[in-house]
């Protein structure tokens, strides 16, 4: 089956269910307990795993969260989470603290299980390449951790896997479409740029190896065959995998494969495995100025966090010379200063076109302040 007929939760899927059983027996669980150590759970904490897989990360974090923590994984592939499933039944702790989900976590916003704003720490680590629209993904997870909360995730290096880059270029000239995007990743500061312009801080980039000390090597010609197998036959098994498949795009693997080691001067192709992880916190306070006289200053917490600012709301009228007071709205977690001419009917209306979800916070009163 080409991947035209599949949609990115099927792929993923597809990409995943005959790994399952093995997944642990690879290089996936040293890799997770180095990448968790960035993390700095704390007791209490609330934790959202996206593409949890058979629950490495959950493994971890169940233990650190304590009983007044909570850990939800979410994963698309009933195989991975039948093997965390068997993991929690066999721990108490696991069973107590983790719940599990299968859904795709690309579309979360149809998931009645999850609450938006409810999260300390959004997690995901090697799936986040499996999206198109990296940026799409991170405004909508954003939406699921509390003022403050942090968003930990890694991407590939822009050389990781090599063969990875090669095999894409053969199927996209066979017209098929590849089932991981790499295309917007140059460098480390490529997915900076992208979670900065969400709004989001950013408290740590760090590079890891997959294997300690193993993160760049040279390969010769005579790896080349193992390396197409692994791509074929392991990273996308049920996807791209197939007879008919593999004798097509050999020869023209092969010719990628010459071309490197050709460019790179050495006959060897480099090959990096090695990861980014960044750290990022969503700010715990926003301040939205709208016009001179129109200004909302609130402490935020939980899901009452504005989306976005209405950028074509036309500013309000001036205030009148010589006025010294100022209307407001009183909340619980601060005030919305309005223009002198509003009135108690325009309030709602305003209060959204300032801030999406705004008017969710209790409104106390209005009054004229001096």
């Amino acid at each position: 089956m080409s991947s035209e007929q599949l949609s990115q939760f099927e792929q993923a899927q597809s990409a995943y269910q005959t790994r399952a059983e093995d997944y642990d027996n690879s290089w996936h669980p040293q890799y997770t307990a180095r990448f968790m150590s960035l993390v700095d759970i704390k007791a209490g904490d609330r934790l959202l795993i996206l593409a949890c897989g058979t629950g490495l990360e959950a493994v971890i974090a169940c233990p650190l969260v304590g009983d007044e923590g909570k850990v939800v994984g979410v994963d698309a592939t009933k195989e991975m989470l039948d093997v965390c499933r068997r993991k929690q039944a066999k721990d108490e702790i696991l069973s107590r603290r983790l719940s599990l989900i299968q859904y795709d976590i690309a579309n979360l916003e149809s998931c009645e299980d999850i609450e938006k704003g409810s999260f300390d720490v959004i997690i995901c680590s090697n799936a986040f390449i499996l999206f198109d629209d990296p940026a799409g993904i991170v405004s909508r997870w954003t939406e699921y951790l509390r003022c403050g909360g942090r968003l930990v995730l890694d991407i590939p290096h822009e050389n990781n896997p090599r063969q990875g880059l090669f095999m894409k270029n053969v199927v996209e000239r066979m017209g098929i479409e590849y089932p991981a995007s790499r295309s917007w990743i140059e460098s480390a500061d490529s997915f900076r740029h992208i979670l900065e312009a969400q709004g989001l801080e950013i408290l740590r980039v760090e590079a890891l190896d997959k294997k300690p000390g193993k993160g760049h090597v040279y390969l010769g010609k005579e790896e080349m065959d193992e390396m197409f197998d692994y791509i074929t036959q392991m990273q996308f098994a049920g996807y791209l995998a197939g007879e008919e498949f593999r004798n097509k795009a050999r020869e023209p693997f092969e010719k990628e494969w010459d071309a490197a080691a050709m460019r790179e001067g050495s006959g060897k192709v480099r090959v990096s495995y090695v990861l980014y992880v960044y750290i990022a916190r969503k700010p715990p306070r926003r301040t939205i100025h709208h016009g001179k006289n129109y200004t909302a200053t609130v402490a935020l917490t939980g899901k009452h966090q504005p989306q976005h600012l209405d950028r074509h709301t036309p500013p309000p009228k001036p205030r009148p010379r010589g006025r010294t007071t100022r209307k407001v709205i009183r909340m619980v977690h601060g005030e919305i200063e309005l223009p002198d001419d509003a009135t108690i009917a325009e309030i709602p209306e305003m209060t959204i076109k300032c801030a999406a979800m705004i008017n969710d916070f209790k409104v106390e009163g209005t009054e004229d302040v001096t």
